[in-house]
């Protein structure tokens, strides 16, 4: 009687039918590699929407790149045409004479604005987050104008001392320029 084991292939069963064969067909191999080749197809279509096809992506990141490092190029060549007017003009008088040292203050801020202005004419292109730090560092120096601004109508008043409007003058300029740098600019904001 039956032991509710199969019987062996090719014995009858207790029923008396041959018992099925273990070995696959031709077909079945076939269904099988189908199944696994759709499987694998599966995983990386769910590989590439889980990761991106990055392909696109670097070739967008290498050419917003390019343009920026052309932006700076031109930047610091806007920048550098006022370096010989920025070395004229020097340190200016001593600060004992305000009247004239108020007039080198102005004369100086003439050619930074203009500095500012050719840099600030500039596009720059859409990269990562470097229109935001170029605003900065353009600000910084505008603000380090204004300063000097400042010192320069308190020195023709006659009125308080200008030194620490001159300071924070030079402090925020410095600024400006750090940021600059750090950024990959070489001459701006200081034109030279």
């Amino acid at each position: 009687m039956s032991t509710g084991e199969p019987a062996p292939t090719g014995e009858p069963t207790p029923t008396g039918e041959p018992a099925p064969s273990t070995s696959w067909t031709r077909e079945q191999w076939l269904a099988l590699v189908g199944v696994l080749l759709a499987l694998a197809a599966l995983l990386v279509g769910v590989i590439v929407w889980l990761f991106g096809d990055d392909q696109n992506g670097q070739k967008e990141e290498k050419s917003a790149q390019k343009a920026f490092v052309s932006y700076r190029e031109a930047s610091d060549a806007a920048c550098a045409k006022y370096g010989p007017a920025l070395a004229e003009l020097g340190d200016g008088p001593w600060q004992g004479d305000p009247v004239a040292y108020a007039a080198h203050l102005r004369e100086k801020n003439e050619v930074l604005g203009a500095v500012v202005r050719d840099w600030q004419a500039l596009v720059v292109p859409d990269y990562k987050d470097m229109r935001e730090k170029v605003a900065e560092a353009q600000s910084l120096a505008l603000g380090s104008i204004r300063q000097y601004e400042i010192a320069a109508d308190v020195m023709e008043d006659g009125g308080e001392d200008a030194n620490p409007y001159i300071a924070e003058g030079g402090r925020v300029g410095m600024e400006s320029i750090t940021k600059s740098r750090a950024i990959g600019f070489n001459i701006c904001p200081g034109g030279r």
